[in-house]
């Protein structure tokens, strides 16, 4: 005995559910059981969606198929791909000889396109409409995009299962009007790939015929398109008239063809979006029918807003819809617009759409001088370099120990100093290096050496530089920032570094900074917790154990509140950081054994959630300057820069890391750029980014676009005063600037909000503070 049960409306996509079945045998004997199962993940198509009856020409099946080429590169995105199907990377340099007015061609078979035959689900993939073009790329097939138009005629309520096989992304979607970008997105591939499918789910409410739109790109090498359904496991190609389970499609209508939104700012589902953009604008243009612009309303996170409504041009009508003055960093924003067409009855239109802020940091004013304090005479970068002597490995790739060796703390500098002034290469073009004139890496042409590299052993590994600059931000707003490096980086807005990672307090001795390798940072976590914003300091204890290994009877001593000093080798780094931090530990200092006297400490390995205390490596001669003393005591913390971005990874090859941020106030502000290269290739580029995506070094003179960078200014940023004076029962607080507090001297200090100058505060045990203030 079979019995079915159905739901509509469906259960919920990706919903996990449960069947209860009880009935009787014909004894009656009473049989219970049940099961779970989980619902596929699938698109809901409204009947909204659907065309009126009689609404498409039956007797012309098909597609409407639009091709379009570029010189362009495409790069195998799809935002970029609906940017080049409304012109805006060139003109289209498909073949369009047997195209109508509007660029499209009538096809009333099926979408199985192949440029080498043979690839994807079905044999018999012919060449691809308007291709071969004029471009150059590919003998004319690269640099590709196509968009669909059809009707697809879903012959019943339910389920159904869609595919795409394609080389390279493809989205397919549904709207009134097809070519409508609040639409619904059925399935897509966002990328480069080789023919490979991408199934996706929809269940159709009710019957009917449902415009659809299909677009499809492909940068380079080999491109196909396959369109079709999954009944029972077999694949059919969509409007394949000799097989009766095939959907049919149309590719005429006859009902009249809503407005649609063809511009939409943000797109939807889009991240990294300039959190200051201050609106979102979408431009509807007329069908058949035209907009009623009285009926446009909108809503940002469900509550409503005043959309500005205007009219570019004929037949077009722009949306401006207000949003926050800064969005916040890495928050996701909900639009909402309604419209009605002039149709009689008028048809509901519009929809709802979401997007990501991008994450961003607000630059602070305190290092900021005004516009126009760029010394004009010193245009460029301070390069500083140090370069240590080969050892037997190559140097870590680790920022916190490059500033050791830019602070001198491992040996002599061997870089190649002739150039330099004072220590300092006076930079005055772009920051553009690589390890050889016009060596391809990175996004830009025309490479230089890195000054100072190589340097007297002959080498272009071990070395570090800092490289400082004032830039000039003309505009208050947000900026997109980009290094392209192999191997790590760290940009903040500093002309100096803060504080050394390690510093040794007592005894005299050995007292000042230390280099060392952590192997755990805020941006990037790996073994041991990251290093404090606040630094945390202990005596320190070099354990008896020595290696503090278990199999050596593990770590004795009671480290409560202590940073141990344990020797490398004997266990795994994680062992030892975790007896270490079981024994009460703040933090763990491996010392480089006497076995590798002769190497450079490393980045330890063996990544583990358990470990939240800092751990850092040093070199041996340090550790060997250490072990046998007592009294020790050290602070470990992070630079206390403002940073905007970095990489600090165990090395890479030339990639980009972007970083966005706002700037409150034009003016020209100091940056610092500390770079380090292990061994192997090595490159480093500066810039900014565009709106657009392009990418402008920083201080490119000969592009009107790009940041002005200088190696020095002729105003400083003003400083901020405080003073305390007695009054009676109360201490006066005269400042300028912001205003802090803090319980003990060594803060942490925290902004008084609201406090203006002077401020009066009672002589009583509970107010007593330590003040001082900072630049606005």
């Amino acid at each position: 005995t079979t019995f079915t049960y159905s739901k509509m409306p469906p259960l919920p996509s990706g919903s996990n559910n449960k069947v209860d079945v009880s009935f009787k045998d014909i004894r009656g004997v009473a049989v219970t059981g049940s099961a779970t199962f989980t619902v596929a993940p699938y698109i809901l198509v409204a009947p909204e969606y659907a065309v009126a009856a009689g609404g498409v020409d039956k007797t012309k099946p098909g597609f409407r198929i639009r091709p379009y080429q570029t010189e362009e590169n495409q790069p195998n995105s799809l935002a970029w791909t609906e940017e080049q199907l409304l012109g805006l990377h060139g003109p289209n340099l498909a073949d369009l000889s047997g195209a109508d007015a509007e660029g499209f061609y009538d096809r009333d078979t099926v979408v199985n396109f192949d440029i080498a035959g043979g690839i994807g689900n079905f044999l018999g993939g012919e060449q691809f409409i308007g291709l071969p073009g004029s471009g150059t790329r590919d003998n004319g097939t690269g640099n590709s995009a196509m968009e669909i138009l059809t009707y697809l005629e879903f012959p019943a309520a339910g389920a159904y299962q869609l595919g795409v096989n394609s080389d390279d992304g493809f989205r397919v979607s549904i709207g009134k009007n097809p070519k409508d970008k609040l639409g619904v997105v059925l399935g897509q591939f966002d990328g480069g790939r080789g023919a490979a499918d991408t199934l996706f789910n929809i269940v159709v409410q009710e019957a009917g015929i449902y415009p659809v739109w299909l677009i499809w790109e492909n940068g380079g090498g080999g491109a196909n398109l396959e369109f079709f359904s999954v009944v029972a496991g077999q694949k059919i190609l969509i409007n394949d008239t000799a097989n009766a389970a095939a959907l049919k499609a149309y590719r005429v209508r006859t009902a009249p063809l809503p407005p649609y939104a063809e511009i939409v700012t943000p797109l939807p589902n889009a991240a990294g979006v300039n959190p200051v953009i201050g609106a979102a604008v979408v431009e509807l243009v007329d069908g058949t029918t035209a907009v009623d612009q009285t009926s446009i309303t909108a809503t940002v996170d469900g509550a409503p807003v005043t959309p500005a409504v205007s009219s570019p041009s004929a037949g077009r009508t722009r949306v401006s819809i207000p949003l926050a003055a800064s969005l916040p960093s890495g928050s996701q924003t909900t639009i909402g617009l309604s419209y009605l067409d002039t149709g009689t009855p008028a048809t509901p239109l519009g929809g709802t759409w979401s997007f990501t802020a991008a994450a961003y940091r607000t630059v602070p004013l305190d290092a900021m001088s005004a516009l126009g304090s760029g010394d004009n005479t010193k245009p460029g970068f301070n390069v500083k370099t140090y370069q240590l002597a080969n050892r037997a490995n190559t140097m870590p790739n680790n920022l916190e120990w490059a500033e050791g060796v830019l602070a001198g703390l491992l040996g002599d500098n061997v870089a190649d100093l002739s150039a330099f002034t004072g220590g300092v290469f006076a930079e005055s073009e772009t920051i553009n290096y690589s390890q050889s004139v016009d060596e391809p890496a990175g996004n830009f042409t025309g490479e230089r050496v890195h000054p100072g590299i190589p340097g007297s052993e002959g080498t272009a590994d071990n070395y570090a530089s800092e490289i400082t600059t004032y830039v000039e931000f003309p505009t208050a707003g947000y900026y997109t920032m980009g290094v392209n490096s192999d191997d790590n980086f760290r940009v903040t807005v500093t002309e100096t570094l803060g504080r050394q990672f390690l510093e040794i307090l007592a005894p005299d001795a050995v007292k000042g900074p230390m280099a060392a390798v952590a192997s755990a940072r805020n941006l990037n976590t790996a073994l041991g917790g990251p290093l404090p914003v606040e630094p945390i300091e202990g005596d320190m204890v070099f354990v008896s154990t020595v290696t503090g290994c278990g199999a050596a009877g593990g770590i004795p001593e009671d480290l409560t509140g202590k940073i141990a000093l344990i020797e490398r080798g004997g266990c795994t780094f994680v062992e030892k950081g975790q007896t270490a931090q079981a024994k009460g530990a703040i933090a763990v200092i491996i010392g480089n054994q006497d076995a590798n006297a002769g190497a450079f400490p490393i980045v330890m390995g063996g990544d583990t959630p358990s470990i939240t205390i800092p751990m850092l490596m040093i070199d041996n001669a340090d550790h060997n300057r250490l072990k046998t003393l007592t009294g020790l005591r050290a602070r470990i913390g992070r630079d206390n820069a403002f940073e905007l971005g970095e990489f600090n990874g165990n090395g890479r090859g030339a990639s980009d890391t972007l970083f966005g941020f706002v700037i409150q106030q034009p003016g020209v502000y100091p940056l610092r750029c500390s770079y380090q290269e292990g061994g192997g290739g090595a490159n480093i580029e500066w810039f900014t980014v565009e709106p657009d995506g392009t990418k402008i070094l920083l201080n490119d003179r000969s592009n009107p676009k790009a940041l002005k960078a200088y190696r020095a200014r002729t105003a400083a940023p003003p400083r901020p005063t405080i003073s305390i004076a007695v009054s009676g029962a109360n201490a006066v607080v005269t400042f300028t600037g912001v205003l802090q507090a803090a319980d003990k001297v060594e803060g942490p200090y925290t902004d008084v909000a609201g406090a203006t100058s002077p401020r009066s505060v009672p002589l009583t045990s509970s107010t007593m503070k330590f003040w001082r203030s900072r630049s606005q």
